[in-house]
Protein backbone atom coordinates (compact mmCIF):
# COMPACT_ATOMS: atom_id res chain seq x y z
CA UNK A 1 0.00 0.00 0.00
CA UNK A 2 1.64 3.37 -0.73
CA UNK A 3 1.55 6.65 0.97
CA UNK A 4 -0.28 9.77 -0.04
CA UNK A 5 1.14 12.95 -0.16
CA UNK A 6 -0.06 16.90 0.25
CA UNK A 7 1.81 19.48 0.92
CA UNK A 8 -0.01 22.24 3.18
CA UNK A 9 1.58 25.43 2.24
CA UNK A 10 1.29 28.10 4.95
CA UNK A 11 4.00 30.82 4.91
CA UNK A 12 3.24 31.91 8.10
CA UNK A 13 5.54 29.59 10.29
CA UNK A 14 4.14 31.32 13.56
CA UNK A 15 0.93 29.92 11.88
CA UNK A 16 1.86 26.25 12.00
CA UNK A 17 1.48 25.23 15.87
CA UNK A 18 -1.98 26.84 15.19
CA UNK A 19 -2.68 24.95 12.36
CA UNK A 20 -1.64 21.42 13.48
CA UNK A 21 -3.71 21.49 17.25
CA UNK A 22 -6.43 23.64 16.26
CA UNK A 23 -7.58 22.22 12.70
CA UNK A 24 -4.88 19.09 12.06
CA UNK A 25 -5.24 17.25 15.33
CA UNK A 26 -8.95 17.72 15.29
CA UNK A 27 -9.08 16.22 11.43
CA UNK A 28 -6.92 13.14 12.25
CA UNK A 29 -9.03 11.97 15.01
CA UNK A 30 -12.21 12.41 13.03
CA UNK A 31 -10.17 10.40 10.61
CA UNK A 32 -9.09 7.87 12.47
CA UNK A 33 -12.71 7.76 14.27
CA UNK A 34 -14.10 6.92 10.85
CA UNK A 35 -11.71 4.45 10.30
CA UNK A 36 -10.70 6.29 7.12
CA UNK A 37 -6.42 6.46 7.57
CA UNK A 38 -4.37 3.03 8.45
CA UNK A 39 -1.01 5.26 9.29
CA UNK A 40 -0.03 9.54 8.96
CA UNK A 41 2.47 11.31 9.67
CA UNK A 42 3.57 14.69 9.07
CA UNK A 43 6.94 17.02 9.20
CA UNK A 44 7.10 20.51 8.61
CA UNK A 45 9.78 21.93 5.52
CA UNK A 46 10.81 24.91 3.72
CA UNK A 47 10.88 23.85 -0.06
CA UNK A 48 9.09 25.20 -2.21
CA UNK A 49 7.85 27.84 0.61
CA UNK A 50 6.88 27.48 4.53
CA UNK A 51 4.94 24.48 4.55
CA UNK A 52 3.75 21.06 6.19
CA UNK A 53 4.22 17.68 4.67
CA UNK A 54 1.13 15.32 5.34
CA UNK A 55 1.58 11.13 4.11
CA UNK A 56 -1.14 8.98 4.68
CA UNK A 57 -2.20 5.83 3.84
CA UNK A 58 -5.56 5.35 3.68
CA UNK A 59 -8.01 2.42 4.33
CA UNK A 60 -9.87 1.01 0.95
CA UNK A 61 -11.04 3.67 -1.08
CA UNK A 62 -11.14 6.74 1.86
CA UNK A 63 -8.51 8.64 0.06
CA UNK A 64 -11.08 11.43 -1.56
CA UNK A 65 -13.04 11.19 1.77
CA UNK A 66 -9.56 12.06 3.86
CA UNK A 67 -8.78 14.59 0.91
CA UNK A 68 -12.69 16.01 1.11
CA UNK A 69 -11.66 16.57 4.91
CA UNK A 70 -8.69 18.06 4.93
CA UNK A 71 -9.85 20.79 2.66
CA UNK A 72 -12.32 21.19 4.98
CA UNK A 73 -10.57 21.92 7.64
CA UNK A 74 -7.68 24.13 5.42
CA UNK A 75 -10.95 26.43 4.25
CA UNK A 76 -11.84 26.83 7.84
CA UNK A 77 -8.46 27.99 9.08
CA UNK A 78 -7.90 30.36 6.22
CA UNK A 79 -11.09 32.00 7.23
CA UNK A 80 -10.36 32.14 10.67
CA UNK A 81 -6.85 33.31 10.08
CA UNK A 82 -7.68 35.49 6.76
CA UNK A 83 -4.98 37.82 6.04
CA UNK A 84 -1.99 35.69 4.33
CA UNK A 85 1.33 36.88 4.32
CA UNK A 86 2.73 37.68 0.71
CA UNK A 87 5.77 35.84 0.39
CA UNK A 88 8.84 36.51 -2.15
CA UNK A 89 10.41 33.85 -3.28
CA UNK A 90 13.79 35.80 -3.78
CA UNK A 91 13.20 37.50 -0.49
CA UNK A 92 12.67 33.86 1.61
CA UNK A 93 15.41 31.98 -0.34
CA UNK A 94 17.95 34.53 -0.03
CA UNK A 95 19.26 33.75 4.12
CA UNK A 96 18.23 29.97 3.60
CA UNK A 97 20.22 27.27 4.79
CA UNK A 98 19.19 24.94 3.27
CA UNK A 99 19.61 21.99 5.81
CA UNK A 100 22.94 23.13 5.90
CA UNK A 101 23.52 21.82 2.02
CA UNK A 102 24.29 23.31 -1.28
CA UNK A 103 21.11 23.37 -3.65
CA UNK A 104 20.33 23.42 -7.26
CA UNK A 105 18.61 26.46 -8.36
CA UNK A 106 16.01 24.47 -9.96
CA UNK A 107 15.16 22.42 -6.26
CA UNK A 108 14.47 26.51 -5.63
CA UNK A 109 10.89 26.02 -6.73
CA UNK A 110 7.80 28.14 -5.26
CA UNK A 111 4.02 27.00 -4.79
CA UNK A 112 1.85 30.46 -3.38
CA UNK A 113 0.39 30.15 0.08
CA UNK A 114 -2.86 29.00 1.54
CA UNK A 115 -2.53 25.94 -1.07
CA UNK A 116 -3.01 22.43 -0.80
CA UNK A 117 -0.63 19.79 -3.45
CA UNK A 118 -0.37 16.74 -3.90
CA UNK A 119 3.40 16.23 -4.49
CA UNK A 120 4.47 12.55 -4.00
CA UNK A 121 6.84 10.80 -1.44
CA UNK A 122 10.10 10.56 -2.10
CA UNK A 123 11.05 7.93 1.28
CA UNK A 124 14.83 8.57 2.79
CA UNK A 125 15.80 4.98 2.05
CA UNK A 126 19.76 4.86 2.35
CA UNK A 127 19.21 7.40 5.10
CA UNK A 128 17.15 5.17 7.37
CA UNK A 129 18.95 1.85 6.63
CA UNK A 130 17.26 0.56 3.40
CA UNK A 131 14.50 -0.77 1.42
CA UNK A 132 14.23 -3.42 3.75
CA UNK A 133 13.94 -1.49 6.82
CA UNK A 134 12.52 2.02 5.70
CA UNK A 135 8.79 0.46 6.23
CA UNK A 136 9.81 0.23 10.20
CA UNK A 137 11.18 3.67 10.37
CA UNK A 138 7.72 4.88 8.64
CA UNK A 139 5.94 3.27 11.81
CA UNK A 140 8.02 5.23 14.39
CA UNK A 141 7.49 8.38 12.20
CA UNK A 142 3.46 7.36 12.46
CA UNK A 143 4.00 7.04 16.61
CA UNK A 144 5.96 10.22 17.16
CA UNK A 145 3.95 12.15 14.79
CA UNK A 146 0.78 10.68 17.10
CA UNK A 147 2.88 11.87 20.31
CA UNK A 148 3.81 15.00 19.08
CA UNK A 149 0.18 16.66 18.30
CA UNK A 150 -0.47 15.49 21.98
CA UNK A 151 2.53 17.70 22.77
CA UNK A 152 2.00 20.53 20.68
CA UNK A 153 -1.94 20.30 22.68
CA UNK A 154 -0.51 20.28 25.73
CA UNK A 155 2.06 23.43 25.51
CA UNK A 156 -0.23 25.96 24.01
CA UNK A 157 2.69 27.10 21.79
CA UNK A 158 4.95 27.71 24.41
CA UNK A 159 8.82 28.07 23.22
CA UNK A 160 10.12 27.41 26.77
CA UNK A 161 7.48 24.41 26.75
CA UNK A 162 8.71 23.44 23.19
CA UNK A 163 12.21 23.15 24.09
CA UNK A 164 11.53 21.22 27.48
CA UNK A 165 9.38 18.44 25.66
CA UNK A 166 12.83 18.09 22.70
CA UNK A 167 14.88 18.15 26.26
CA UNK A 168 12.62 15.15 27.31
CA UNK A 169 12.36 12.93 24.16
CA UNK A 170 16.12 13.83 23.70
CA UNK A 171 16.51 12.18 27.33
CA UNK A 172 14.05 9.28 26.77
CA UNK A 173 15.71 8.40 23.39
CA UNK A 174 19.28 7.83 24.81
CA UNK A 175 18.19 5.20 26.99
CA UNK A 176 18.47 2.93 24.65
CA UNK A 177 22.37 3.41 24.61
CA UNK A 178 25.29 2.12 25.69
CA UNK A 179 27.83 5.26 25.36
CA UNK A 180 25.46 8.16 25.54
CA UNK A 181 28.23 11.05 26.03
CA UNK A 182 29.61 9.71 22.73
CA UNK A 183 25.88 10.01 20.78
CA UNK A 184 25.73 13.65 22.73
CA UNK A 185 28.92 14.79 21.08
CA UNK A 186 28.34 13.59 18.03
CA UNK A 187 24.88 14.64 17.49
CA UNK A 188 26.24 18.35 18.90
CA UNK A 189 28.71 18.63 16.73
CA UNK A 190 26.53 17.48 13.79
CA UNK A 191 24.35 20.37 14.30
CA UNK A 192 26.15 23.34 15.60
CA UNK A 193 26.73 24.97 12.17
CA UNK A 194 23.08 25.91 12.64
CA UNK A 195 23.33 27.89 15.94
CA UNK A 196 22.46 31.19 15.72
CA UNK A 197 24.89 34.03 16.23
CA UNK A 198 22.23 36.13 18.16
CA UNK A 199 21.54 33.36 20.71
CA UNK A 200 23.92 33.56 24.04
CA UNK A 201 24.56 29.61 24.28
CA UNK A 202 26.85 29.47 26.87
CA UNK A 203 24.57 31.13 29.55
CA UNK A 204 21.38 29.54 27.97
CA UNK A 205 22.78 25.95 28.34
CA UNK A 206 23.87 26.58 31.90
CA UNK A 207 20.61 27.72 32.97
CA UNK A 208 18.75 24.78 30.88
CA UNK A 209 21.39 22.54 33.18
CA UNK A 210 20.47 24.01 36.57
CA UNK A 211 16.28 23.41 35.81
CA UNK A 212 16.62 20.33 33.72
CA UNK A 213 18.91 18.29 35.70
CA UNK A 214 16.48 16.63 38.32
CA UNK A 215 14.06 15.86 35.35
CA UNK A 216 16.63 14.24 33.56
CA UNK A 217 17.28 11.51 36.48
CA UNK A 218 13.39 11.25 36.88
CA UNK A 219 12.79 10.07 33.30
CA UNK A 220 16.00 7.77 33.40
CA UNK A 221 14.89 6.22 36.77
CA UNK A 222 11.21 6.23 35.70
CA UNK A 223 10.57 4.98 32.23
CA UNK A 224 7.96 2.42 32.90
CA UNK A 225 5.76 5.17 34.42
CA UNK A 226 6.61 8.57 32.12
CA UNK A 227 4.19 9.53 29.36
CA UNK A 228 6.77 8.79 27.15
CA UNK A 229 6.71 5.19 27.72
CA UNK A 230 5.38 3.73 24.63
CA UNK A 231 7.51 5.79 22.51
CA UNK A 232 10.50 4.50 24.45
CA UNK A 233 9.75 1.08 23.86
CA UNK A 234 8.61 1.68 20.07
CA UNK A 235 11.57 3.48 19.45
CA UNK A 236 13.98 0.87 21.31
CA UNK A 237 12.22 -2.29 19.56
CA UNK A 238 11.81 -0.89 16.23
CA UNK A 239 15.65 0.65 16.25
CA UNK A 240 16.95 -2.76 17.08
CA UNK A 241 14.82 -4.42 14.30
CA UNK A 242 16.07 -1.89 11.90
CA UNK A 243 19.81 -2.07 13.65
CA UNK A 244 19.94 -5.43 12.01
CA UNK A 245 18.45 -5.99 9.05
CA UNK A 246 19.37 -2.91 6.99
CA UNK A 247 21.68 -2.17 4.28
CA UNK A 248 23.03 1.08 4.33
CA UNK A 249 26.00 0.66 7.18
CA UNK A 250 28.61 -1.41 7.27
CA UNK A 251 28.92 -1.46 11.24
CA UNK A 252 26.24 -1.78 13.15
CA UNK A 253 27.07 0.71 15.63
CA UNK A 254 26.83 3.43 12.81
CA UNK A 255 23.22 2.59 11.81
CA UNK A 256 21.98 3.18 15.01
CA UNK A 257 23.72 6.37 16.00
CA UNK A 258 22.63 7.53 12.72
CA UNK A 259 19.49 6.75 12.49
CA UNK A 260 18.51 7.49 15.80
CA UNK A 261 19.86 11.02 15.17
CA UNK A 262 17.28 11.06 12.70
CA UNK A 263 14.80 10.40 14.44
CA UNK A 264 15.13 12.58 17.06
CA UNK A 265 15.44 15.46 14.50
CA UNK A 266 12.37 14.53 13.19
CA UNK A 267 11.25 14.95 16.33
CA UNK A 268 12.26 18.08 17.20
CA UNK A 269 10.77 19.08 13.38
CA UNK A 270 7.28 17.56 14.20
CA UNK A 271 7.04 20.33 17.66
CA UNK A 272 8.53 22.66 15.94
CA UNK A 273 12.03 23.13 17.65
CA UNK A 274 14.14 24.71 14.86
CA UNK A 275 17.65 23.41 14.10
CA UNK A 276 19.59 26.21 15.78
CA UNK A 277 18.47 24.63 18.93
CA UNK A 278 19.64 20.95 18.61
CA UNK A 279 23.06 21.28 19.44
CA UNK A 280 22.64 22.68 22.34
CA UNK A 281 20.09 20.43 23.75
CA UNK A 282 22.84 17.33 23.23
CA UNK A 283 25.01 19.91 25.43
CA UNK A 284 22.75 20.37 28.23
CA UNK A 285 21.99 16.52 28.38
CA UNK A 286 25.52 15.77 28.13
CA UNK A 287 26.29 18.23 30.73
CA UNK A 288 23.51 17.11 33.16
CA UNK A 289 24.91 13.49 32.93
CA UNK A 290 27.97 14.45 33.78
CA UNK A 291 26.89 16.43 36.56
CA UNK A 292 25.33 13.43 38.10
Amino acid sequence: MSWDSYHIFIHETNLHDVFLVEFFSKFIRKAEDNNLLDKYFYIRYWQGGPHIRFRFKKSGESDKYVIQELNKIFNEFNLEYDNPLVLKPEDYYRNHKFDGQPVKKEDLYWYDNRTIVNIPYKPEIDRYGGENVIGLSEDLFHISSKLSLLILEKIENNPNKKIIAALDLFSVAIQILEDKAKFNEIYSSFWAGHRNEKIDYPKLTHKLVDVYSSRYHYIKDNLNHIQYNEWYVNLKNILDDIVKNQTSYKVREQARISILASHIHMMNNRLGVYPHYESMIADVINQVIKKG
